[in-house]
């Protein structure tokens, strides 16, 4: 019991004493009496303290890192405890046995890739004490399982499915998750691009469908902004041998049918209870860094902004960690940001010296191989250089549970018609994915992430980080899922590092596309051996470098994309090309200097994000020399659309035209009231995208955590620019269907159409290059092509951007009119009653928000009216091709926003996340409350683009609106 004592007391004294004044923790809300209160852990080896904040996150101090670690598992149980069970469950194919049968088809898929396989094999490669870590996190997880399970206190969820038990958590879970994770940013599905260029060459012949396809799915961003190039001022220099980038043309591959049906059953699991659908399209982000040279105060300022979806319970957990023993100086741990639940540690954050944030770098680490199968005394091999490798075969057994039927803990075998009894497995490439049996031909997936790699062991040195260096070293093992990462310390250091690792391909090795870009990495590689598409194996005499996972030759780190201290003093990454090898239209045109080909990607973002990040870096630098927090929180905020900057001076141009004496009649015919009335509208547009509703979540609007959002109405110019941009963004989905589709229906009606960004692509590239291409592409695409019409390409052209937002109008006062309670005048049209935000719960379900006043009609449509639009720097995007109310809505944005400046002894962290209700609109009263506490949560200051100040060190007890203090059971 001494011990005990002297144990607490040190806690205590190092934590801060209860008295402590605040520091500079932001004035937001009323300060209130903390509450104490003292528990008893289970499994816990010495006292911790967690004092929880006025905004909901904790910050644990314990004695050793065990403790600290058992901690989080314990607070993430307690919190969000099903959202971990639905994580690890979807990635190791066993959400059926949660939410039922539904989820079956997403099961059987995430079986055969394998991801809870490769988990179990990447827990070995971890560091012990990366092991160590998820150990004492688990220990904290079953801890509070125990707790719930004895006294009938699990999440509601497991009620509602009538469950009443919950399987333990093992450290394996964890990696679990992050393999899904890693699988939802870095999984690059060939099958849906092979799947497509196939239908294509099958239609137009093997050369004219692949141009074909190559044309519609260009690789060219439409925004040049290029991470490093616009970093150091010029692009690195590639070494070039002057060799083709490709060999002959191949003809079309004979298992193209497979890679459409795999990516036809993959594209059409269902999307409720618990069946959504798997992460097929890469997820956005963004981040920035300032130098010392740019930014206020001569510290770095980082700023990061993941988008995922914005889910009820959100995708993250704010936390702070602190590890120090009573003898200790300084803490052995100082970690500060947010965690994934089921994951212990800090993801995206801070140490007291270094800080971290990550986009999605769309690296190419999945391939899709064409094997021959052979079937030999009951045995299945596979075909390669001439001789037989056996399949593996792995039985599998489907559990569902029956919700709903009254019993509880009723979990049955599956179907047998809808679950296989086994995965079968190529060794050399990975799991069968489809088979013909009656060819013997059969897809396998190879993905780097299918490996022992060393997911976690990165997050693990990172939150323990003292500089530059000791990023670098946890860089190391960041293996699997390919991001972008972001750098500062509290040196003045700023960095860019593309962390992953990118198999080396033979025939790219040596400097071509063996077979032709038919058969290029991101479409279909063969299995057999024949053609020279295998990863490069490392050699088997020699160990593999330290911190690789992947048994394969994998391109240097030094030739991965990256830059250090910049000369133009900052850095931005938005899913941009980050080294501009895209730029050009042709992934496969750079070298290495061993003449290989230096590939990364078939493709990358449109380039918006990151080209007006850019411009509002370099436009505050000049006008202010420096820039700040408010600076960088200004800048996530920013709603400013490119591409309508881009698109309306043809549109305006074409109008001039049609207003002409000598203009053709279809063109006049265009010239009438309403249309004068839209094009005055988009003439003085700024391109900002405001809701324009009083009850709209804007930019502009101030809601601090625990407010109503105060309803005011918006000015003059609000009103125009929401207009504005309604009547865009519905005109461009009419522009792309009158160009891009219509060309392709004139190829072949059933033809696959991109996305709506892969086709605004296409639209911009030929009206900007309108004088070289005349609207006409490969395969005798013809974008601007008014049927049964003679008019000259330039005048066709004009017409079908004027009959676009013609349509517009026509779909703005029939179908949609609804969205609006009517249009009885264009200014009915604001952009909110469209542009919605539509919460998704844990498996997929939209979320019931609160109702709101939608003062300016009286009708609520569902979701949140929010400012932004399609590829802003606030993400808040969609299809363009939307033609119905549903189709603007959103479920995808900033899932956090971090700005962290870091300043040594003094580094300042600011949080904005997606957690609590809806706060809905109310009026302004006078006689009211300037801030009313009955809406919990942070939610509304996330609408409205506020930050909190999240207390750290010295001014955590002050911002206390919890104490607990958690001890160990007593000794017998």
């Amino acid at each position: 019991m001494r011990a005990l004592i002297w144990l607490l007391a040190g806690v205590a004294a190092w934590v801060g004493p209860a008295a402590a004044t605040a520091a500079t923790v932001a004035d937001v809300v009323d300060p209130v009496e903390p509450t104490e209160a003292v528990q008893v852990w289970s499994g816990l080896r010495a006292p911790v303290r967690v004092v929880e904040d006025r905004f909901g996150i904790p910050h644990v101090y314990a004695t050793d890192e065990w403790d600290l670690f058992f901690t989080v598992g314990y607070l993430h149980a307690r919190d969000r405890l099903f959202q971990m069970d639905v994580s690890r469950r979807r990635a190791e194919g066993t959400l059926a046995e949660l939410v039922g049968e539904a989820a079956l088809g997403e099961d059987v898929q995430m079986r055969t890739l394998g991801l809870s396989r490769a988990a179990a094999a990447s827990l070995a490669r971890l560091s012990e004490g990366a092991r160590a870590d998820l150990e004492a996190y688990a220990a904290g997880v079953n801890a509070f399982i125990d707790e719930a399970v004895r006294s009938g206190n699990l999440p509601e969820a497991y009620g509602a499915l009538e469950l009443s038990r919950v399987r333990p958590w093992r450290p394996v879970d964890s990696i679990s998750v992050l393999k899904l994770v890693g699988f939802s940013l870095s999984f690059g599905l060939d099958a849906q691009y092979g799947a497509i260029a196939q239908a294509y060459m099958e239609r137009l012949g093997a050369e004219e469908g692949l141009a074909a396809f190559l044309e519609l799915w260009r690789s060219a961003p439409s925004d040049p902004a290029a991470t490093v190039p616009d970093a150091v001022g010029y692009a690195p220099r590639v070494a070039d041998a002057g060799l083709p980038a490709a060999g002959p043309s191949g003809e079309a591959a004979a298992a193209g049918h497979l890679l459409v049906e795999w990516w036809r059953s993959l594209a059409e699991l269902p999307a409720a209870e618990g069946a959504r659908q798997l992460p097929l399209g890469a997820l956005g982000s963004n981040w920035f860094v300032i130098g010392p040279s740019l930014a206020e105060g001569g510290y770095p300022i980082l700023a990061n902004d993941p988008h995922l979806p914005i889910t009820d319970p959100p995708v993250w957990y704010p936390q702070h960690l602190v590890a120090r023993g009573p003898q200790e100086s300084e803490p052995s741990i100082d970690v500060l940001g947010v965690a994934l639940p089921g994951v212990p540690w800090v993801i995206l954050g801070h140490t007291r010296f270094v800080a971290w944030g990550a986009t999605t770098h769309p690296a190419d680490q999945t391939d899709t191989f064409v094997e021959q199968l052979v079937e030999r005394d009951g045995r299945l091999y596979t075909q390669y250089e001439g001789r037989l490798e056996a399949v593996e075969v792995l039985p599998q057994r489907f559990l569902v549970n029956r919700p709903d039927n009254g019993r509880m803990d009723d979990l049955v075998a599956a179907p047998a018609d809808r679950v296989p009894q086994a995965v079968l497995v190529v060794p050399r490439h990975g799991p069968i994915v489809r088979m013909d049996e009656s060819t013997g031909q059969a897809l396998t997936v190879q993905w780097t992430g299918a490996y022992a790699t060393h997911d976690g062991e990165s997050f693990h040195r990172w939150n323990r980080a003292r500089g530059l260096h000791d990023f670098v070293d946890g860089l190391r093992y960041m293996d699997a899922a390919s991001q972008n990462w972001a750098y500062a310390d509290v040196e003045g250091n700023i960095a860019y590092f593309a962390g992953a690792e990118l198999p080396l391909r033979r025939d790219l090795d040596r400097g071509f596309v063996d077979g032709g870009l038919a058969w290029a990495p991101f479409l279909l590689r063969d299995g057999t051996g024949t053609l020279q598409h295998d990863w490069i194996p490392w050699p088997s005499d020699e160990p593999l470098p330290e911190g690789q996972g992947l048994p394969f030759e994998v391109l240097p780190p030094s030739e991965m994309p990256h830059v250090v201290n910049p000369v133009s003093g900052f850095i931005v990454s938005a899913n941009n090309d980050p080294i501009g090898v895209t730029l050009d239209g042709d992934p496969f045109d750079d070298r290495r200097s061993n003449g290989g080909i230096y590939y990364l990607a078939p493709s990358y973002g449109i380039g918006f994000r990151a080209g007006r990040i850019t411009e509002l870096i370099r436009d505050r630098a000049r006008r202010a020399g420096r820039l700040s927090v408010t600076d960088a929180m200004a800048i996530q905020s920013d709603v400013v659309q490119l591409s309508a900057r881009r698109l309306v001076p043809w549109i305006l141009a074409a109008w001039e035209r049609a207003q002409r004496a000598d203009a053709p009649e279809p063109l006049a015919r265009l010239v009438t009231p309403e249309m004068r009335e839209a094009m005055g509208y988009l003439a003085s547009w700024d391109f900002s995208t405001p809701t324009g509703l009083p009850d709209g979540w804007d930019a502009s609007d101030t809601v601090a955590p625990g407010e109503h959002l105060v309803a005011r109405e918006p000015d003059q110019a609000e009103v125009q620019a929401s207009v504005a941009a309604t009547l865009f963004n519905v005109m461009v989905g009419r522009l792309i269907q009158h160009t891009v589709d219509a060309a392709i229906a004139r190829l072949g009606p059933d033809l696959p159409r991109p996305d709506g960004s892969t086709a605004l692509r296409v639209v911009l590239h030929h009206l900007e290059h309108f004088d070289r291409t005349g609207g006409v592409g490969a395969a005798g695409l013809a974008l601007f092509d008014a049927p049964g019409l003679e008019l000259s390409p330039a005048d066709e052209r004009d017409l079908i951007l004027l009959v676009s937002l013609e349509d517009a109008l026509r779909l703005l006062r029939g179908p949609l009119a609804s969205a609006f309670g009517g249009v009885r005048t264009l200014r009915d049209l604001r952009w909110g009653m469209l542009h919605r935000l539509v919460r998704l719960d844990l498996i997929g379900r939209p979320v019931a928000e609160q109702a709101s006043a939608e003062a300016t009609t009286g009708v609520r449509p569902p979701g949140t009216p929010v400012d932004g639009g399609f590829e802003v720097v606030d993400a808040s995007g969609y299809d363009p091709r939307a033609s119905s109310a549903a189709g603007f809505r959103f479920t995808t944005g900033p899932s956090v926003r971090l700005i962290v400046q870091m300043r040594p002894g003094a580094v300042t962290t600011y949080l904005a996340w997606p957690d609590g209700p809806v706060p809905p609109a109310v009026p302004p009263d006078p006689s009211a409350p300037a801030a009313s506490p009955a809406v919990p949560g942070v939610m509304g200051a996330w609408l409205a683009n506020e930050y909190v100040e999240v207390p750290w060190q010295e001014e955590v007890q002050a911002a206390a609106v919890r104490w607990i203090t958690a001890l160990p059971e007593p000794i017998p």
